[in-house]
């Protein structure tokens, strides 16, 4: 005999959060049942929502916080509640940084089984917003409105966003402009359930070191409307860019990128510097995202290497 779930389909229950999964979950118990809350923090009693339920675990939402812990803080983006692009807004930046940590030890022991892991402190960001190198969109067509944004949790609508905070300001620029030229250019974005229209996402890589940017349309064409046109309007508005490619993703699938990529202007390449070293980036080289933390985290390599000149690596 199958064991009870103790929770109902859209049910209210008072939950104590215990601690937060990977993704920054909160994680509750009913009778010993896991129920995932989105907005709930560890310490927090909340009134939680019953979204959606499985044989093992369900997923909830907080209704109403009736006991708040002191590390949740208002999210600095306007559209975090509905965004799934951040999980952890809602707490203050030292308490995400002790989070990461005990994300870290608890994977020591749970996967290394290592009993007592020594984890460093995690080395957090003087400012932790604007980081992004690589900005990635998708497009849509809303009511009648062209929509670029990142996907509702747990869901494929898009969000329309005007602002990404943790990415470049000039990324936020492109993608706004771009959806202007859309409308300008009948360039018809992709509709996921009828596999029509044309762009599918936009995708922007920004030199922090160099100030070159790289945009790369992905469409489901071969053809790209008003090619020439666009790469006009966009180098006019952005005399940065000194890369526009076309990458064609004919398929039904969630992969951002298809097989084939072509140069429509300017060079094959992004330069960027990191550490004193120079990379070319071609449109789907990987590249660490976050430049400022990545020279930390090589330097703190290179430290605890402990090299000399003789070692050989």
């Amino acid at each position: 005999m199958k064991p009870k779930i103790p929770v109902e389909m859209d049910k209210t229950y008072e939950l104590k959060i215990e601690r937060l999964t990977h993704d920054g979950l909160g994680i509750a118990r009913v009778s010993g049942f896991l129920v995932f809350v989105h907005d709930a923090l560890p310490g927090e009693v909340v009134r939680a929502k019953i979204t959606g339920i499985k044989k093992k675990y369900a997923h909830a939402i907080a209704t109403q916080h009736l006991e708040k812990s002191e590390a949740r803080i208002t999210p600095a983006c306007p559209i975090f509640a509905k965004c799934g692009g951040c999980q952890i807004q809602h707490l203050d930046y030292r308490a995400q940084l002790e989070f990461k940590r005990d994300l870290v030890a608890s994977n020591l022991r749970k996967i290394a089984k290592l009993e007592h892991p020594l984890v460093a402190p995690t080395i957090g960001m003087a400012t932790p917003y604007r980081y992004r190198n690589k900005t990635q969109v998708p497009f849509a067509r809303c009511d009648g409105k062209i929509i670029a944004g990142f996907y509702e949790n747990r869901s494929h609508h898009i969000i329309d966003m005007d602002a990404c905070l943790v990415q470049t300001e000039v990324a936020d620029a492109i993608i706004a402009h771009m959806k202007q030229l859309c409308g300008q250019l009948n360039i018809e974005p992709y509709n996921e359930r009828s596999h029509t229209g044309v762009l599918r996402h936009v995708i922007v890589r920004t030199g922090f070191n160099t100030d070159e940017i790289m945009v790369i349309l992905v469409t489901t064409a071969c053809e790209l409307p008003n090619q020439e046109l666009l790469i006009q309007r966009l180098r006019a508005e952005f005399g940065r860019i000194v890369s526009i490619a076309h990458n064609i993703n004919p398929d039904q699938t969630n992969v951002i990128f298809g097989k084939e990529t072509r140069i429509i202007y300017g060079k094959p390449y992004l330069k960027d510097s990191l550490d004193g070293l120079d990379f070319l980036i071609s449109p789907r080289s990987f590249y660490q995202v976050n430049p400022i933390q990545t020279e930390i985290m090589y330097q703190k390599v290179i430290e605890f290497a402990a090299l000399a000149p003789t070692d050989v690596v």
